[in-house]
C-alpha cells in the first residue's frame, strides 16, 4: 500500500497523469529552482572553505612581530602603487643589525639601493621603460615562489637606508605565521554573513516554489479521496509528490556544481587569493546541503496543507481569521541579542570567540527579517482604511493573504540588509585593515568584497524577482474567476493592475525600512567588535533601496499581460 502511494505521488510530480501539463511545468520549475539553490549553496561552502585555507600560499611571508632573543629586528614598511591601472605592491626593508630575519623567497635582505622583484614584475620592467625608470634601485634577483601569493603577482622587496616621514613601519623578528591566520576576523565575519544572506533568500525561494500549484494539487488529492484513498494515504502522496521534485532538483544542483566547479577552478583569478579547486567541500556537505534544501521544500508543501481538509467532494480550508503569532518569530531576534551582547559589551574574549559570536548574531538577525515581515505586514494592513479603489482592492487582498508576497519580499529585504551592512563594514574598516595587513591585501580583498556585494545583491534580487513573478502568475491563474468577476462588474483592468502593484509595494516598503534598520544595526555592532569607526554611505543606501522598489515595479509590469488575459469575461466559465 505504501509503495502504491509513493508511486502515485511520483506520477503526480512528473505529470504522467493525463491532462496535467501544469504539473509538468511545476515539476520542471521546482527542479530547476532547487537545483540552482543547491548549486549556489555548494559554491558558497566551497568559497568559505577556500578562504579558511587561503592563507597557505602567503603564510610564509606573514610577519612575526613578537620579540625573539638573539634576533635583531628587520624594519619593514608596506608599499603600494598603481601604474597604468595595475596595482604593484611590495615592502621597503632595512636591516637593524645581525642576525636579522630574511623575507621568504629571497636569499638575503637587500641593501639600500637594491631590489628583488617577482618574475612577473621583472618581465614588466624589461618591457616598459617608463616603469623601469620609477624603479631606480639596482635589481639583484627575483623572488622565488615561497615569497609570492601567485606566479603572476607584481611584488618587490626594496632595501632603504631610511623611511619616508610618516611611513608606518614595523619591527619584524621573523616570517611565517600559522597557516590558518590569513583570514582576519573582519574577513571571516563578512564571508559568513555573505553565506547567510545567500542562504536565506534561496531557502525562501524554495519555500515559495514548494507551494506552487496549490489548487491543482488540491483537486488531484480530492479526486484520490473520491476514489477511496484514506486521509493518511493522501498525506503520503502529497509528501512524495513534493519530495520527488525536490530530490530531482537536488541531483541537478550537484551536477551543476561539478560542471561549474571544473570551469571555475580559480575564483577571482586576477587576485588569486584562493582556489576553489583546492577547496572542494568534504563529502558530508554533498549530503547535508541537498538534504536541507529538500527538507525545506517538502516542509513548505506540508505547511501549506496544514489548514487544508481534503474530502471526496472537494477541498476545504479551515478559517484563517486568526492573527499570526509573534512569540516564535522573536526567537531569531533573541538569539541575535544573546550572540551580540558579549560583543557589544566587550566580554567576548579572544578574536576567535568574537568572530563566532558576531557571525552567528548577524546570521540570526538576517534570518529574523523574513520571519518578522509577514507579521509586520499583517498588522499594518489590518489598520488601513479608505483610499482609491485600487488601493482598497490591494489592502483587502493583503488582509486576506499577506504571507506569500511578504515571504518573497522578505528575501529581498535580507539582501538589502546584508548589502547595506557589508557596504558600511567595508567602507569603515578599509583603513584599519590596510594599516594592519598590508596594501596588497587591501587591494585584493576589498576589490573582491565590493564586487561581491554587487554580484551577490544582483543575483539574489534577480532570484527574488523571478520567484515573485512566478508566484504572481500562478496566483492570478488560480484567482482567474475572481479577476474576471471584477472586470465583468465594470472595474477597469487598469484599476486591477494598480491594485496588483500596491499589493507588492506595501510589503517592499516595510521590507526596505526593516532592511535599513537591520543593516545599520549589524554594521554598528560588528564595527564595535573590530574597534573601527562607523562610516555611513547614504548614497549607496538610496541606490539599493531604489533598485529593490524598481524590481518590484518591473515584476508587476511583466505580470500585466497575464492579468489582462484573465480579466476577460470568459474567465467566469466553469465546468
Amino acid at each position: 500500500m505504501v509503495r502504491a502511494d509513493i508511486a502515485i505521488g511520483v506520477r503526480l510530480a512528473v505529470g504522467r497523469v493525463r491532462g496535467s501539463r501544469q504539473a509538468v511545468a511545476r515539476f520542471v520549475l521546482t527542479a530547476l529552482a532547487i537545483g540552482v539553490c543547491v548549486a549556489v549553496l555548494l559554491f558558497g561552502v566551497a568559497v568559505i572553505g577556500a578562504i579558511g585555507t587561503s592563507s597557505v600560499p602567503g603564510a610564509a611571508r606573514v610577519p612575526v612581530l613578537a620579540e625573539r632573543s638573539g634576533v635583531e629586528p628587520l624594519h619593514l614598511a608596506e608599499s603600494f602603487q598603481v601604474y597604468d591601472g595595475t596595482p604593484i605592491s611590495g615592502r621597503h626593508v632595512r636591516e637593524g643589525g645581525r642576525p636579522t630575519p630574511v623575507p621568504p623567497g629571497i636569499p638575503a635582505v637587500p641593501r639600500p639601493g637594491e631590489v628583488f622583484v617577482s618574475p612577473a614584475l621583472a618581465v614588466l620592467l624589461d618591457t616598459d621603460a617608463a616603469l623601469a625608470a620609477r624603479f631606480s634601485a639596482t635589481r639583484v634577483g627575483v623572488i622565488e615562489g615561497a615569497g609570492l601569493l601567485a606566479a603572476d603577482e607584481l611584488y618587490f622587496y626594496r632595501g632603504v637606508d631610511r623611511f619616508e616621514d610618516g611611513e608606518p613601519t614595523a619591527r619584524v623578528y621573523g616570517f611565517g605565521g600559522p597557516a590558518g591566520d590569513g583570514a582576519s576576523p573582519g574577513q571571516l565575519i563578512l564571508v559568513i554573513a555573505a553565506g547567510g544572506v545567500l542562504l536565506v533568500p534561496l531557502l525562501m525561494f524554495v519555500s515559495c516554489v514548494g507551494r506552487l500549484g496549490g489548487q491543482e494539487r488540491d483537486r488531484q488529492l480530492a479526486t484520490l479521496r473520491l476514489l477511496g484513498a484514506r486521509a493518511a494515504q493522501v498525506r503520503r502522496i502529497a509528501v512524495t509528490e513534493s519530495f520527488a521534485g525536490a530530490a530531482v532538483g537536488a541531483a541537478v544542483g550537484v551536477a551543476i556544481f561539478y560542471v561549474g566547479h571544473s570551469r571555475l577552478a580559480n575564483l577571482w583569478s586576477g587576485a588569486r587569493l584562493f582556489h576553489i579547486a583546492d577547496a572542494l567541500p568534504p563529502w558530508p556537505t554533498f549530503v547535508v546541503v541537498p538534504a536541507v534544501v529538500v527538507a525545506s521544500a517538502t516542509g513548505a508543501a506540508l505547511v501549506g496543507m496544514r489548514n487544508v481538509l481534503v474530502e471526496p467532494l472537494g477541498v476545504a480550508r479551515r478559517g484563517g481569521t486568526s492573527w499570526r503569532r509573534l512569540w516564535w518569530r522573536l526567537i531569531p531576534v533573541g538569539l541575535s541579542v544573546v550572540f551580540l551582547a558579549p560583543v557589544v559589551l566587550d566580554r567576548a574574549g579572544d578574536s576567535g570567540t568574537t568572530t563566532v559570536l558576531a557571525s552567528c548574531g548577524m546570521v540570526s538577525m538576517l534570518a529574523a527579517v523574513p520571519v518578522l515581515l509577514p507579521w509586520l505586514v499583517e498588522r499594518v494592513v489590518g489598520v488601513l482604511r479608505g483610499g482609491p479603489p485600487s488601493w482598497q482592492l490591494a489592502v483587502r487582498r493583503l488582509q486576506v493573504d499577506s504571507g506569500t508576497p511578504s515571504r518573497v519580499v522578505g528575501g529581498i529585504a535580507v539582501v538589502l540588509a546584508a548589502a547595506i551592512g557589508a557596504r558600511v563594514l567595508i567602507t569603515s574598516i578599509e583603513g584599519l585593515v590596510a594599516a594592519s595587513e598590508g596594501a596588497r591585501f587591501r587591494v585584493q580583498w576589498f576589490t573582491i568584497f565590493r564586487g561581491g556585494i554587487y554580484l551577490l545583491s544582483a543575483f539574489t534580487l534577480l532570484v527574488a524577482g523571478a520567484s515573485l513573478l512566478v508566484l504572481i502568475a500562478h496566483q492570478l491563474t488560480e484567482r482567474r474567476r475572481a479577476v474576471a468577476a471584477l472586470a465583468a462588474s465594470g472595474i477597469p483592468w487598469g484599476v486591477i493592475g494598480r491594485s496588483l502593484l500596491w499589493q507588492n509595494v506595501v510589503p517592499i516598503g516595510l521590507g526596505v525600512l526593516a532592511a535599513d534598520i537591520t543593516g545599520f544595526g549589524l554594521a554598528a555592532v560588528t564595527l564595535r567588535a573590530l574597534r573601527a569607526p562607523l562610516v555611513l554611505d547614504w548614497s549607496f543606501v538610496a541606490v539599493v533601496n531604489s533598485i529593490a522598489v524598481l524590481v518590484i515595479g518591473l515584476v508587476t509590469l511583466l505580470a500585466i499581460p497575464v492579468l489582462r488575459v484573465l480579466a476577460r469575461a470568459d474567465g467566469l466559465r466553469s465546468e
